[in-house]
């Protein structure tokens, strides 16, 4: 059976803090099937932390604020890319 391949593309720095999380004899594919079924998602924690109305609240605005950000960030590093 054939098996896809993807090429992603990461910065240097990206590249050598995952490169250090690999095992000994470990390939990057390995090491990201292991560490992507140990993630946990935000629906598992429900109920494990309570926090007030007032704190969700701001919590929120917060990653709306880093959505936002993050998004404005992207779209100016594509422009770069396709400007240099």
């Amino acid at each position: 059976m054939f098996m896809a391949i993807k090429t992603i593309t990461i910065t240097e720095d990206a590249y050598n803090s995952i490169k250090n999380l690999k095992d000994a004899g470990e390939s990057f594919s390995e090491l990201f099937l292991r560490i992507s079924k140990k993630k946990t998602k935000v629906g598992d924690l429900l109920g494990a932390v309570k926090i007030s109305d007032k704190d969700a609240e701001a919590m929120k605005k917060r990653i709306i604020e880093y959505r936002k950000k993050t998004s404005e960030d992207i779209l100016e590093r594509r422009k770069n890319v396709r400007l240099g």
